[in-house]
């Protein structure tokens, strides 16, 4: 059985791709070993509907997930591609 996949270009405007990119795997990883916990889901199924690869010379992001996590991983991304405070 093959899911289904979105594959994405991100184009960030203020986050680097490989802050983002790093900032998404950690978070993935933490939830994963929650999931895990709770027996809902392997590692491998996790690692096989979510990659994520940061291009830091154009500042993208290319995103290839299952409909199960696409969703969550933009609005993650779009979260944290904000432009900073203004310093005081």
């Amino acid at each position: 059985d093959i899911q289904s996949r979105r594959n994405e270009v991100y184009h960030l405007r203020y986050a680097t791709a490989v802050d983002v990119a790093t900032a998404l795997q950690n978070f993935l990883t933490g939830t994963l070993s929650q999931v895990q916990r709770a027996g809902q889901l392997t590692a491998l199924e996790i690692e096989r509907d979510v990659v994520i690869v940061p291009e830091p010379i154009t500042n993208k992001l290319l995103i290839s997930a299952t409909p199960r996590f696409f969703g969550d991983l933009v609005r993650l991304i779009i979260e944290l591609d904000t432009q900073p405070p203004a310093p005081p």
